[in-house]
């Protein structure tokens, strides 16, 4: 999966399901810049992880600093095959 068309899925869950309305790059804390509270993020996490298809674990959220727009899009690049470093797209 394209990188651009990762980044389009994840800016419509943001801007379409969680109402964000301020701009988006792809270094935005949505939790650091007060993008998104703990429940609303939880919840984009929830959306993400149903339109890709995929579990995130705690761990990566964490370790891949996950709430950075950008670092959720290289991640989902790897997960589902989109990105340079390929990726398992089985959910591991």
């Amino acid at each position: 999966m394209q990188t651009e068309r990762i980044r389009q899925r994840i800016e419509t869950i943001l801007r379409d399901e969680l109402h964000v309305a301020g701009p988006l790059h792809d270094t935005t804390a949505l939790l650091g810049d007060n993008v998104l509270d703990s429940m609303d993020f939880a919840n984009y996490l929830t959306r993400v992880e149903e339109e890709f298809g995929l579990s995130i674990s705690n761990e990566d959220v964490a370790e891949r600093r996950l709430g950075i727009v950008g670092k959720m899009v290289e991640y989902l690049a790897e997960r589902t095959g989109g990105g340079a470093g390929g990726g398992h797209g089985d959910g591991t």
